[in-house]
Formats: structure tokens, C-alpha cells, sequence
């Protein structure tokens, strides 16, 4: 078997605060595959969009900002990469499809300039040829009379027509792997559904690989061949989709999966969490979700937990994991 197209490997994401550092994503570890669709789920807060930035080395650059670990794309360690190597990489290899279309894309800019910008970074094409190249990035995403759009304000179009163009931005160079950031959050349903269609089209035409980030479970088992459970910045679980669905391990994963709502079931109460997770300055002693466990024994608040097999696909943080 080929080796994977991205290797994420104990990656650390933290801000320096006085004497300390405060890790909001802490010993991270995946790989992707070529055409492979990977699900980064939890609660806000837990570390995914900034485990996502980190994987372009977009996380902001100031003296306290402490990046460790590996992001090894085709072999190259992306966090030791220099500016021009960087520049080279975001877009024509790695791209990003962020939450908000709204802060996105630039409002005095046309449509059309904002997806030549891109493009424009990565090769010659000028002229006819680039003016092609963006209407073709238009109609890949399914926008109508790609030709008056392209010449149109981000604020002439809808939410929906938004997010649409700014997926033709981050497809328009082929990218080989699409980070995905909630891009259907500011979507009706109707909407988000026609989205994630579109995603699984463009990914089938070029074989992409794609990290998809969300909280929602009904976009994971719609999108994703395997899923990675995030809580207070560390994975706590990962496993195939079918399998975390039909047998989750991690007290956390069946309690997200508790709160969904099911057909048939109108008559009983939604499960929920109490409480929230902890701020990177506010970390307990051993497992970091014991505070919220319903199995929660005394080791667990003495120890930090290891990761263990289930299975070979699948791998759970907990010192009790669930066995139903």
C-alpha cells in the first residue's frame, strides 16, 4: 500500500502566556489518503479549524506561537517549510474552503479577480486564457451564467451563490487535498445539501483528498470515509464511519451521537453534555474529559489516557472504553 498523502504526527498548536505555553490542539496524529475524505468532528472550541490552519501553516505568525510536530505532505514537513515553498504549496497542492463566504471574499473585488488571484500564483496564464481559466472554475461549482458572475460584487450574490464561489477559489488551482472548515454552517438545508453534493462531484473528477471539518454528524456519515473525534484539542477517537456509528467507543463520541435526533423517537428527550470543554488554561489532570463522563473512575482524573486498538482501523483514547 502507497504511503499516505498527508501524515499528520503529534502536531502542537499553543501560545506562549507568560512563563507557559497553552496548547489549544495538543498531540495530534492522522493521515489522509489520496481521494480520501477524512471527518474532523466535535464541539467548538475543541481545537478543529485551528488543527486545520495549522496544516498550511496559516495559524498566526507572531513570537509566542509554538508549532510542533509534523505535517508531512508527500514526505515534506510543511511546518519547516520556507515562505516561498509555502507559497508554492497553498492553493496548487493544499487548499481551503473556509466557514464564513462573508469575511472570506474581499467586497471590493469582482468575483472574477478574486479566483484569478489565486490562479494567477501558480502559473502564466494571463489574458484569454486566465479569463477561461475562471469561468471554467465557476461552472465547476454549478454557478449559472458563469460569464456576468465573474464580473459581479460578492455582495450582488447569496449566501448560498457565496459559498459556492468561494469553493471555485479553492478548486480552481486542482488542489490534491480540500480542508473543508464547516463550509455548509451559514447554509439552509436545501442548500448545504446541493454543497456537499457538489464536493463529492469535484472530488470523484480529480480524485482529491479532502479534510472535512464540522460538528455535525449527519455531514459525516453523508461525506466521510473514516472520522477523528476532537475534544479539548486531542483526538479521543478514530475509526471508520459505519464503525464509530454502529460500536463508538469513547463516552464522548456516544454521547455527540446521543444527541441526534432519530426518526421515530419524537416522544423521548435529547441526550446532552453537561457542561463545556475546558479552556486550554483550564486543563484537568488526567483525562480531559472526565470532568463530563458518566463513567469517570478515579484513575481517570490521575492519569491522561493512552491510545488504544479496538481494532486495525479503529483507535480510542480511554482508560474504560465503552464495549456496546
Amino acid at each position: 500500500m502507497s504511503a499516505p498523502m498527508l501524515q499528520v504526527k503529534n502536531l502542537r498548536v499553543g501560545w506562549r502566556r507568560d512563563d507557559q505555553v497553552l496548547y489549544a490542539v495538543d498531540d495530534v496524529s492522522f493521515d489522509i489518503n489520496v481521494g480520501e475524505t477524512l471527518g474532523l468532528v466535535g464541539e467548538s472550541g475543541c481545537g478543529k479549524s485551528t488543527t486545520g490552519l495549522a496544516l498550511m501553516r496559516l495559524t498566526p505568525r507572531a513570537n509566542d506561537t509554538q508549532l510542533e510536530g509534523q505535517v508531512l505532505f508527500e514526505g515534506r514537513n510543511v511546518l519547516s517549510m520556507r515562505d516561498q515553498e509555502l507559497r508554492s504549496l497553498r492553493g496548487r497542492d493544499i487548499s481551503m474552503v473556509l466557514q464564513d463566504p462573508m469575511t472570506s471574499l474581499n467586497p471590493v473585488f469582482n468575483i472574477g479577480d478574486q479566483i484569478a488571484e489565486g490562479i494567477r500564483q501558480h502559473s502564466a496564464s494571463n489574458g484569454t486564457d486566465m479569463r477561461g481559466r475562471v469561468i471554467d472554475a465557476l461552472r465547476r461549482v454549478r454557478i449559472p451564467d458563469a460569464e456576468s458572475r465573474a464580473r459581479a460584487y460578492p455582495h450582488q450574490l447569496s449566501g448560498g451563490m457565496k459559498q459556492r464561489v468561494v469553493g471555485a477559489v479553492a478548486i480552481a488551482s486542482q488542489p490534491k487535498l480540500l480542508i473543508a472548515d464547516e463550509p455548509t454552517t451559514s447554509l439552509d438545508v436545501t442548500i448545504q445539501a446541493q454543497y456537499l453534493n457538489l464536493l463529492k462531484e469535484l472530488q470523484r473528477e480529480s480524485n482529491m483528498a479532502m479534510l472535512f471539518v464540522t460538528h455535525d454528524f449527519g455531514v459525516v456519515a453523508r461525506m466521510c470515509n473514516r472520522v477523528c473525534v476532537m475534544y479539548a484539542g486531542q483526538i479521543v477517537e478514530t475509526a471508520l464511519v459505519r464503525d464509530l456509528f454502529k460500536r463508538a467507543a469513547h463516552w464522548y463520541t456516544a454521547a455527540l451521537i446521543g444527541g441526534i435526533p432519530k426518526l421515530g423517537r419524537n416522544s423521548e428527550r435529547l441526550a446532552s453534555i453537561q457542561g463545556s470543554p475546558p479552556r486550554p488554561e483550564e486543563m484537568p489532570t488526567g483525562c480531559r474529559f472526565a470532568p463530563r463522563c458518566p463513567n469517570v473512575q478515579a484513575r481517570c482524573r490521575e492519569q491522561s489516557p493512552p491510545v488504544v486498538k479496538i481494532d486495525h482501523a479503529h483507535e480510542v483514547r480511554c482508560w474504560f472504553p465503552r464495549t456496546a
